[in-house]
Order: C-alpha cells, then sequence, then structure tokens
C-alpha cells in the first residue's frame, strides 16, 4: 500500500512540530495525533472507505436547506 509509509511520515512530522499553545495549529496536531488509530482504520479495513465524500454529498441538500429554510 501506498499510502501506509505517507501516513506513518506525516505522523512522525507532527511529533517534530510544536506549535504556539492555544493556537489553532496546536489544536490541529493533537486531532491527528489523538485520532490516528481512526484515521488510518481504512488501511487495515479495506470495506472502510477513504472518503466520506458520498455521506457528505447526501446530506448536503438537507444541511443547506435548513440554512435556508431558516429566513423563509
Amino acid at each position: 500500500n501506498v499510502v501506509r509509509p505517507l501516513l506513518e511520515e506525516y505522523f512522525c512530522w507532527l511529533k517534530t512540530i510544536h506549535p504556539e499553545k492555544g493556537s489553532k495549529l496546536e489544536d490541529a496536531v493533537r486531532y491527528s495525533l489523538n485520532q490516528a488509530q481512526q484515521l488510518t482504520a481504512f488501511l487495515d479495513a479495506p470495506e472502510i472507505p477513504i472518503s466520506n465524500n458520498l455521506a457528505e454529498n447526501a446530506i448536503r441538500p438537507f444541511v443547506v436547506g435548513r440554512k435556508n429554510w431558516l429566513f423563509c
């Protein structure tokens, strides 16, 4: 799998950076490191899609509609 070494390198890189305390970058780095197992689950389970675009596209009309209906 070509993706596994890239993800391993990404997580190693994350461990080397030290963002400013309280910054958005710190939140992003912490999230990625804390969610590493979930973010790489698709590598060991082929039934898990790498992307959730299908789910996002399926709910988009309701989300956009809800925002528009608020002002109707």
